[in-house]
Parts: C-alpha cells; structure tokens; sequence
C-alpha cells in the first residue's frame, strides 16, 4: 500500500494520480475531499476507485446510486477512524480484488494512519 498526500492543494491532485497511474496501481482509495473523486476521475477510468466520504454519495452526484455507482466507482464507505472497521473493509477489498498487489490510498495523514494501522490487521 503506498501513501500520497496533495495536502489540501487541487492542483497536486493531477500529478500525483498521473504517476499513480504510470505506476499501473490496481484500486485506488480516496479520502477526504469530493475534489480527489473528480481528479481520479479525470486520470482514469479503468483504473477501479474506492471513495470515502462521510456524506451521502448519491445526494452529492458522486455516484448515481448505492448499488450501482457506476464508472470505474467500486465501493463507498465512510471514514470512522476505529482501526477495526478499516481492517475489515481492507479485507473485504482483498476478497472482492484478490489479484490486486497494489493499492494506492490518497487522502489527510491522518486517514493514512487509521488505513495502514488497519491493514496490519487485515493482511494487506
């Protein structure tokens, strides 16, 4: 699991999933805010993204239903910070993507050390 940060700026955004993508990760995660959704959006569309976001997705037009998200969108989830929550979703990924190696989380510091304390746990 790698870990990128544009720290709050957008316009680090494009570079960063640009070498994301150059580096042929299989599943990107995202947390924190809508304008990470619409840049990974803009990098790729093959390359499977999973969101986190504290608000409902589909009021908020990131996806056009819960069930169906469509796109390259394979799962939304909600940040709650408890490690064991984070370990069971990383292991639900696991299950669902097992031929995925790599996976690339971009989001606050903060989030990357609930994610990666979790995937110890998860064996990820």
């Amino acid at each position: 699991m790698r870990w990128r940060a544009p720290q709050g700026d957008p316009g680090r955004a494009q570079p960063l999933f640009a070498e994301l993508v150059a580096r042929g990760v299989d599943v990107i995660v995202i947390g924190g805010s809508s304008w990470l959704l619409q840049s990974a959006q803009q990098a790729t569309r093959k390359i499977p993204v999973v969101a986190a976001f504290a608000e409902d997705p589909v009021a908020a037009g990131y996806a056009a239903s819960l069930g169906r998200p469509g796109g390259n969108m394979t799962g939304l989830v909600t940040i709650t910070g408890l490690s064991e929550q984070v370990a069971k979703r990383l292991q639900i990924l696991r299950e669902l993507a097992p031929e995925a190696k790599q996976v690339a989380f971009l989001g606050p510091r903060s989030s990357w050390e609930v994610y990666h304390t979790g995937a110890g746990k998860a064996d990820v």
